[in-house]
């Protein structure tokens, strides 16, 4: 790697690439870096380790996270910048990975940070993390630097057991992005060039946006902003999420890879009604969304109970849990069950199911409204849904 420049080419930052490296109480950090506390997971002053190491290539350095599952105090290497508000600030940089794991307490963090500050703090953008193993790849955010910052600490972060290496870090103001834009009815939808989105687009996800609102009951709260991405590796950098589709946490968005998108907008219009644990949540979304690869959701879940693949519902009550599987596999099967679950109880019922579930809740909190709702324990209704998957497979 090479030293970074903070006069070369608009480069706000100094030192990199961590080829140079500090001395005196610096001695063992690049240069021009310092360390700050990022999180805390546990009582103890055990801290993770930072120290540079060769990259690999002998004319190169890099940087070396690392911590286990005794370690409490995580630690940010970071570098100080003056920042302007409303400027836009784009912060790259490579990195790998080695069985990096949240542990316990710990937190799902390994990644690039920006922590902006003013006369109080302001927020802190990232990358999305890098867990398991991994090898060098190049990751990227852009920002709105916020009104009232006016430094910003940008550095490399790890707070979870497991080894992160950093090299060739990058800040530089850009010019914002040049949205186009097609408007509808309900829909705003924004693209970049040289990406596309056409007026079949528009229409398709606005009928598919009335329809799912129909059956929920339920009616969009404002315009629909949908923002379609060329790669998981632009979204990331524009919204910190490389997924294929998300929807914007508190906002009327729909951030997607592709120009038409069935799943988000359940997600979206049904958060009116709740915020249940994924069994239910990605259930809903899939059973509106329609076929899952070509196939419908119980056919694929029929098939899962013939060949061995069948995910035991009850190991995925809690949101976690979920998350863990294979998503080919939970996806279209809890499709298939909130299916089910509405062919049988009616959707009313299940709605009420869905507004009475918490996505923070433990998977006892989830039997109990189960049944407070449906009148039938979740084990008793499996048992029944597998016969009714097992009954449609095709």
């Amino acid at each position: 790697s090479a030293a970074a420049s903070a006069q070369e080419g608009g480069e706000l930052l100094a030192n990199g690439g961590f080829e140079e490296e500090g001395a005196g109480e610096e001695g063992g950090l690049p240069a021009g870096w310092s360390l700050v506390e990022g999180a805390r997971s546990g009582d103890s002053d055990r801290a993770s380790s930072v120290r540079l190491a060769p990259e690999g290539d002998p004319s190169g350095k890099c940087a070396v996270l690392s911590g286990s599952d005794n370690t409490h105090v995580w630690r940010v290497l970071a570098q100080e910048i003056e920042v302007e508000p409303g400027k836009t600030l784009r912060v790259s940089g490579r990195m790998r990975t080695a069985d990096v794991r949240p542990s316990g307490s710990q937190f799902a963090n390994s990644n690039l940070v920006v922590i902006f500050e003013g006369d109080r703090p302001l927020g802190v953008r990232a990358t999305a993390p890098r867990l398991g193993t991994r090898s060098w790849e190049t990751v990227a955010l852009r920002t709105e630097v916020p009104a009232g910052a006016r430094r910003a600490r940008i550095g490399c972060f790890l707070s979870s057991s497991g080894t992160a290496w950093f090299d060739d870090l990058s800040a530089r103001y850009v010019e914002p992005p040049r949205w186009e834009k097609r408007s509808g009815e309900l829909y705003d939808m924004y693209w970049l060039d040289p990406d596309r989105v056409t007026e079949d687009d528009l229409v398709a996800n606005e009928a598919a946006c009335r329809e799912a609102a129909s059956f929920l009951g339920v009616a969009p709260a404002a315009r629909i902003a949908f923002y379609k991405y060329a790669s998981s590796a632009a979204k990331e950098e524009f919204i910190g999420d490389p997924g294929n589709a998300h929807v914007a946490r508190d906002k009327m968005e729909i951030h997607s890879l592709f120009a038409r998108d069935r799943h988000e907008i359940v997600h979206l219009l049904a958060r009116e009604i709740g915020n249940p644990p994924a069994i239910l949540g990605e259930g809903l979304a899939v059973h509106l969304a329609g076929p899952w690869h070509g196939k419908t959701n119980r056919a694929w879940t029929g098939e899962f109970l013939a060949d061995g693949r069948y995910v035991v519902l009850p190991e995925i009550l809690d949101t976690r849990s979920f998350r863990a599987g294979d998503d080919l596999v939970t996806y279209p099967e809890c499709g298939a069950f909130v299916e089910f679950l509405v062919e049988t109880h009616g959707w009313p019922r299940v709605r009420a199911l869905y507004g009475a579930a918490r996505a923070d809740g433990s998977a006892e909190d989830f039997r109990k409204a189960f049944r407070d709702s449906l009148g039938v324990s979740f084990e008793e209704s499996e048992a029944r849904f597998r016969e009714w998957a097992a009954a449609g497979k095709k």
